[in-house]
C-alpha cells in the first residue's frame, strides 16, 4: 500500500514507511524545483533541479542511493 505525503513543498510516496517512487520538490511560490525517484528509500534514476523559469540547472543519475553520473552541461 502506497502512502502519499505532501508537506512544505514536497510530494513523495511511501511504501512500508520507506520512500518509493516519484519525488517532487517545490519552492515557496509553488514552482517545481526538483524531481526524481526513490527506490527502497534511496535516490534512484534521473534527478533534475530547476531554476524559477523551469530551466534545468542540475542533472544527476543515481543508482541505489549512489551518484553515478553528473551531467557536466549543467555544472
Amino acid at each position: 500500500v502506497f502512502k502519499i505525503k505532501q508537506k512544505k513543498g514536497v510530494l513523495q510516496y511511501y511504501k512500508n514507511d520507506k520512500r518509493e517512487g516519484e519525488f517532487c520538490g517545490y519552492d515557496l511560490h509553488r514552482r517545481l524545483r526538483e524531481t526524481g525517484n526513490y527506490k527502497d528509500d534511496e535516490m534512484h534514476g534521473k534527478w533534475l533541479q530547476f531554476d524559477e523559469k523551469l530551466n534545468i540547472v542540475k542533472d544527476y543519475f543515481y543508482k541505489n542511493g549512489k551518484l553515478i553520473v553528473r551531467n557536466p552541461q549543467y555544472e
